[in-house]
């Protein structure tokens, strides 16, 4: 869900082919991602990013691809692991430890060079994203997508954390975050701001939504005003995720009764193991049991969405 054109981040790892007499089956897991995002007042972002991959196989490179999109350009590009910086280089040597910038109409592209086999490493790439910050005459708005829906990999911890150039008082600043419907969201402080997903599915995006007093910000204001625009977008985002929450529920009940009820039925048959018709008998019972608890399941959740919806038509009349 990308709004106002804003960015969408792509992080791809690329495989490269080891050829032997015996091909190797190469995998790759990502434990872990932390960002950290701060908003400077002049309009620009500085955003880093640690990722952690599990690497099962051998790898040699990698490449990070950003739209441009919502920003006016992107400069400062670094690539590092730990305290040990990646070289430039203006044609890619594709030797370890060093990556090149392709900078196109369209995308900005970090292709970048490493060795790992069987082994746990955090790529960190850093950059700064130049009048990203939209400033009207009431609030500043930043929104960023901090992961596009190109991962193909589940990540087990995915973190955030927001922060600003000078404390701002928490009742006057705003923040959202779309994607998954689980996960940690909140102000910390007068400082910064926490995002906390754990178990973020695989191709599941995570985007960021930032309105800052417009005093904060030394960049020039454009005309108008965006806080009642904002809120309005954010009220039906709301209602709609928890929407989806509901329903969720519902789901995860029917299935667990049913599971229950499985259970119970494969104990019962399993008291005299030496009569099959009745555990036949049992199978079609269960069959039947199940058919008859998603019909009803499904005509209460028909019901239930059909309630919010009718609340909701009711509420904008």
């Amino acid at each position: 869900m990308k709004k106002l054109g804003l960015l969408g981040i792509v992080f791809i790892l690329s495989l490269s082919m080891f050829m032997s007499a015996m091909v190797q089956a190469k995998t790759v897991k990502i434990p872990y991602v932390d960002i950290v995002v701060t908003i400077r007042q002049d309009g620009s972002a500085l955003i880093q990013e640690d990722r952690t991959i599990d690497f099962e196989g051998e790898f040699t490179f990698g490449f990070y691809e950003i739209p441009k999109k919502g920003f006016d350009s992107i400069k400062n590009i670094t690539v590092a692991e730990g305290d040990q910086y990646y070289r430039q280089e203006t044609s890619a040597s594709k030797s370890p430890g060093t990556y090149t910038v392709t900078d196109t109409a369209d995308v900005v592209r970090i292709d970048y060079y490493f060795h790992a086999v069987d082994e746990i490493r955090t790529f960190t790439i850093g950059y700064e994203v130049k009048d990203v910050v939209k400033v009207f005459q009431d609030y500043g708005e930043f929104y960023w997508m901090l992961q596009g829906t190109g991962w193909d990999y589940n990540i087990n911890d995915f973190g955030a954390v927001i922060n600003w150039e000078k404390p701002i008082p928490m009742d006057t600043y705003h923040i959202w975050a779309h994607g998954p419907l689980q996960g940690k969201f909140d102000k910390t402080d007068e400082n910064s701001s926490f995002l906390q997903i754990e178990n973020l599915p695989a191709n599941t995006f995570v985007e960021l939504r930032v309105l800052l007093s417009s005093t904060y910000f030394t960049a020039p204001k454009q005309e108008g005003t965006i806080y009642e625009t904002v809120i309005a977008e954010e009220t039906r985002l709301a209602d709609a995720a928890n929407a989806k929450r509901e329903e969720a529920k519902i789901v995860d009940g029917i299935v667990e009764e049913m599971d229950q009820i499985e259970s119970a039925l494969d104990d019962e048959a399993n008291e005299e193991p030496g009569k099959a018709q009745p555990s036949m008998r049992n199978g079609t019972i269960m069959k039947w049991l199940k058919m008859g608890l998603m019909i009803v399941g499904l005509a209460f959740l028909f019901l239930l969405l059909s309630f919010f919806f009718y609340k909701k038509k009711r509420s904008l009349s």
